[in-house]
C-alpha cells in the first residue's frame, strides 16, 4: 500500500491555482456533453466505489440533471460548476476536477488574491486575521456584494465533502484555508475588494475597501491563526509539532499532515516524543489531527506504532475494480503511476481476482514498537478537517480502551472509503482534469451493519463544538474541554 497518495495535499496545492473569470473561454454544448459523458464513463468503469455513499439511481439522476442544464456556448466556468456539483452528489472526498493548465496560464495571478482569512463557526464566516481594516472575530456578511451565504453555496460544491454531518465541515476546512485563491476563481476577481462585516470590536456593522496589492498573501496564510487564535493548530508550514506542559504533566503532539514534506525530520521529532514522555513519566498525550487531510499509510501507521500494544491493521483489505484501464485521457504522471501499479499485480504477487473481475489485496499488520512504547491516555482532537489516514488514524484512538477523541466529527467513512491510488484523466475538450481514485479500502469489520459508525464519519466521544465567545476572547476551545477532562479522569482515579 505504499502508493497511498497524499491525495488532499495535491488537491490543495492544485486549487490554489484554480479558475480566474474565464467568461471569454467558451466550448459549444457538443463538447461539453461530450467531456460528461467521459467523465461517466470513467467513473462507472474505474472509480474504486462508485455507490459507496449514493445509489445508483442517485448517480444517474445527477448525471442526466447535469446534461439537462448544459446550454449552447456557455463559458467554462459555468460547465466546471456544474460538473462540480455533480462530482459532489457522489460524497467522495477524494474524486474531484481541476482545470487544465492551458486555462490556468492565462489567468492573471496576480487577480488570484482576496485579502481575508476565515473561520468557520455555526456555518458563519468570521475574519481569522487581526489587520487595521477587520478585527479578528468579525462576523463577515458580504464580500465585494455578494452575501456569505451565496457565496458559500456556490464554494461549497466546489471544495467537496464526505462528510455525513449537515454542516459540510470538509468542504468549509478547504474555504478556510484556500478562500483567497478559491473566491476570484468563480467571482469577479478584482484588487479593491469591498468587505462588510460586523466589528468584533465595535459590535458595528461596517464597510471596508481593501487593496490586495498592499497585502502579503503569505503572511496572512503564516500568521491568521497564530496571530489570533493560540497554539494555531492550521499552521500549514509544520508537518509535526512537539510541546511538553511539565507543571500538568501533558505532552502534545501536533500532526498537520501525514504526507511530511520532510520525512527525515518528521520521524526525528516523533521519536524524541516519545523518547521524552517516557523519560518524564507522561501518562497523558494529546494528539492534535485537527487540520489534518491525510498522507501516506506508512507514516499513519509508524504512528500508530508507538501507540498500540498489538498488532494492528489500518488497511485490511484493499480492492482495485479495473486493472485495464484506457490511458487515453491520463496525464503522463498517472500514465507511470498506472504502469507501476499494473506491473506489481502479477501472478506471483499477494492478490486475488474476485468474480465480478476485480481484485483484491489482503493487508498485512503493522507491529508495535517495543522501545519508547507508550501505554498511557491518548487524547485525540478531530474536526471535520481530519480526513483520509487522520480520520483513519482517529478509528484507531476511538478502539483503544484508554483513548478518546474529543471535537466535532471526521470526514471520512468508518468502514470503508475510496482512496489509494489516484489517477489523473484531461478531458479532451475543457482540459479540465479530473481526479479518480481507483481503490476501495476496506477498515473495518461490519459485524451487525447498522451501527451508529456506519456513517460517513468518526464521531467523537466527546462532542465539542466551537464557539464565538471563545474565538473572541483567544481561547482554543477543544484544547481547554481536554485539560479539563484530564484534570477529572484523574480525580476520579485517584
Amino acid at each position: 500500500m505504499k502508493k497511498i497518495l497524499s491525495l488532499i495535499s495535491i488537491i490543495l496545492i492544485i486549487n490554489m491555482n484554480i479558475l480566474a473569470f474565464a467568461q471569454d473561454i467558451k466550448y459549444s454544448k457538443a463538447e461539453y456533453i461530450e467531456d460528461l459523458e467521459i467523465v461517466r464513463n470513467i467513473l462507472e468503469s474505474y472509480h474504486g466505489n462508485l455507490y459507496e455513499n449514493i445509489s445508483k439511481k442517485e448517480f444517474i439522476y445527477g448525471f442526466n440533471n447535469t446534461k439537462e442544464n448544459i446550454k449552447e456556448n456557455m463559458n467554462v466556468q459555468d460547465f466546471n460548476y456544474l460538473l462540480s456539483k455533480f462530482l459532489y452528489s457522489l460524497k467522495d472526498g477524494h474524486t474531484s476536477i481541476d482545470l487544465s493548465e492551458e486555462l490556468v496560464n492565462n489567468i492573471n495571478l496576480e487577480s488570484l488574491y482576496l485579502p481575508l482569512k476565515i473561520k468557520f463557526i455555526d456555518n458563519k464566516i468570521y475574519s481569522d486575521y487581526n489587520s487595521i481594516d477587520i478585527p479578528a472575530g468579525s462576523l463577515i456578511l458580504e464580500i465585494n456584494d455578494i452575501r456569505t451565504e451565496l457565496l458559500l453555496q456556490k464554494l461549497e460544491f466546489i471544495a467537496g465533502n464526505e462528510t455525513d454531518n449537515h454542516i459540510n465541515y470538509l468542504a468549509h476546512n478547504y474555504i478556510e484555508n484556500d478562500l483567497p485563491y478559491l473566491y476570484p476563481g468563480y467571482f469577479e476577481p478584482r484588487k479593491l475588494n469591498k468587505i462588510r462585516f460586523v466589528n468584533s470590536v465595535t459590535r458595528k456593522v461596517e464597510e471596508k475597501i481593501i487593496d490586495s496589492s498592499k497585502f502579503d498573501i503569505n503572511n496572512i496564510n503564516m500568521f491568521a491563526h497564530s496571530n489570533y487564535l493560540k497554539n494555531s493548530y492550521l499552521n500549514t508550514f509544520k508537518d509535526i509539532d512537539a510541546s511538553f506542559d511539565m507543571k500538568n504533566q501533558i505532552a502534545t503532539l501536533r500532526i498537520y499532515s501525514f504526507e511530511p514534506t520532510d520525512q527525515f525530520l518528521f520521524y526525528s521529532v516523533l521519536e524524541k516524543f516519545f523518547e521524552d514522555v517516557k523519560i518524564y513519566g507522561i501518562n497523558d498525550i494529546i494528539i492534535d489531527l485537527r487540520g489534518n487531510l491525510g498522507g501516506n499509510s506508512d507514516v499513519t501507521n509508524t504512528v500508530l506504532s508507538y501507540i498500540l500494544d498489538d498488532d494492528f491493521y489500518t488497511i485490511k483489505k484493499s480492492t482495485l475494480k479495473n486493472i485495464d484501464i484506457d490511458t487515453t485521457y491520463m496525464d503522463n504522471d498517472s500514465k507511470l503511476l498506472y504502469e507501476d501499479l499494473k506491473e506489481s499485480y502479477t501472478p506471483t504477487g499477494s492478490y486475488s481476482r474476485n468474480e465480478d473481475g476485480s481484485i483484491s489485496e489482503e493487508g498485512l499488520p503493522s507491529i508495535p514498537f517495543s522501545l519508547n512504547n507508550y501505554d498511557g491516555n491518548v487524547y485525540c482532537l478531530i474536526d471535520g478537517g481530519t480526513f483520509s489516514f487522520a480520520s483513519i488514524f482517529a478509528q484507531k484512538i476511538k478502539d483503544m480502551d484508554n483513548g478518546y477523541l474529543i471535537g466535532t466529527s471526521t470526514s471520512g467513512n468508518y468502514y470503508e472509503t475510496t482512496a489509494g491510488s489516484l489517477l489523473n484523466f484531461n478531458l479532451p475538450n475543457t482540459k479540465i482534469q479530473l481526479t479518480v481514485p481507483i481503490m476501495q479500502l476496506h477498515l473495518n469489520d461490519d459485524i451487525d451493519g447498522e451501527t451508529e459508525n456506519n456513517l460517513l464519519s468518526v464521531k467523537p466521544n466527546y462532542e465539542v463544538p466551537l464557539n464565538i465567545t471563545d474565538f473572541v476572547n483567544q481561547i482554543d476551545t477543544h484544547m481547554d474541554f481536554t485539560y479539563e477532562l484530564i484534570k477529572n479522569k484523574r480525580i476520579v482515579s485517584q
